[in-house]
């Protein structure tokens, strides 16, 4: 008599591991940004998304983020962001990523004139990500977004701390 292994559990072998990754608030540093589209912010004036994406081209990466994606990728690992920016500001966010030396497999966007919440738009491309991928761990700054990346997808998560709403 032979057994034989589900073809699931055949599959997970062959996936790729990975890391995901937000950006903003855990890849990139937007202390000094965040008021263009943070209500909560002080000094938030109304939603400006053209003057956050524009400020974000320059802003500098989170103390040792781009290290340690560095250290996954050297390890084979692959890097792959998920983020809640539109697709409209890719070329901004390849060029920060290319800036910083962030080695990026992948790039996760929200569809442009979607505007359902971050963690619905996360969740999705997590569900179409682990398909193919062996998500190892992510690093996010939303604690919804870790909550959700635990307990729908048990995958282990770094909350960065320092999420403004």
């Amino acid at each position: 008599m032979t057994t034989t292994e589900p073809v699931t559990a055949s599959y997970q072998i062959l996936k790729r591991p990975a890391v995901i990754w937000d950006v903003d608030g855990t890849l990139a540093d937007t202390a000094d940004i965040v008021h263009h589209v943070a209500a909560s912010h002080p000094r938030h004036t109304g939603m400006n998304y053209p003057a956050f994406h524009e400020a974000a081209r320059t802003i500098p990466a989170r103390k040792g983020m781009p290290e340690t994606a560095r250290c996954w990728n050297a390890s084979g690992i692959l890097n792959i962001i998920v983020t809640a920016r539109s697709a409209e500001y890719r070329h901004y966010l390849i060029d920060w990523l290319d800036d910083k030396a962030i080695p990026a497999a992948l790039i996760r966007m929200r569809a442009i004139g979607d505007y359902r919440p971050d963690v619905d738009v996360k969740r999705d491309h997590v569900r179409v990500l682990t398909r193919t991928f062996k998500l190892v761990h992510a690093y996010d700054d939303n604690p919804h977004i870790v909550a959700m990346l635990r307990e729908e997808f048990a995958i282990e998560t770094t909350h960065i701390p320092g999420w403004t709403p």
